[in-house]
């Protein structure tokens, strides 16, 4: 199978959608310090994730032609950043505290065409799947590649 996309993530649903939509893709998972900066946005921490997920792994593959999908998808309370949970009971402990509270869910994403292009998914079409199918028809635009339909 040739790839049509890398995707830079360990995420099933990611994989689950590009499956739906019948991309052909490979899985990298990028190791990247997942810390947020002092006083950076939640916003601009998931955004600066996913650009750094796809710049970490265009860097590893070695593959120019194959576009790279960098993404990250973030609870946010109180505007900040919740993270993920170390274990069962830190997921009990991060659910409770969401319960009965209003919250979002930031899941930007990245497109590396090159070391040096890429194309942004702004967060706020977050939350809905078709943002990734935005980025792909995108893809096949700028690679002139024919859509699997």
């Amino acid at each position: 199978m040739t790839a049509q996309i890398i995707l830079a993530s360990a995420s099933p649903r990611r994989q689950e959608l590009l499956q739906q939509i019948g991309v052909k893709f490979q899985q990298r998972v990028a190791e990247i310090d997942e810390t947020p900066g002092d006083n950076e946005s939640a916003r601009d921490y998931v955004t600066r994730l996913a650009l750094e997920k796809a710049r970490a792994v265009r860097r590893r593959s070695g593959d120019e032609q194959c576009p790279v999908l960098g993404a990250d998808t973030e609870v946010v309370l109180d505007g900040r950043p919740m993270g993920k949970p170390g274990d069962l009971a830190h997921a009990r402990e991060m659910l409770g505290s969401l319960s009965g509270r209003s919250h979002q869910v930031l899941s930007p994403g990245k497109v590396r065409v090159t070391h040096q292009a890429n194309i942004p998914i702004t967060p706020w079409l977050l939350g809905n799947p078709f943002y990734y199918i935005i980025a792909i028809l995108l893809l096949f635009y700028i690679k002139k590649v024919p859509l699997p339909l």
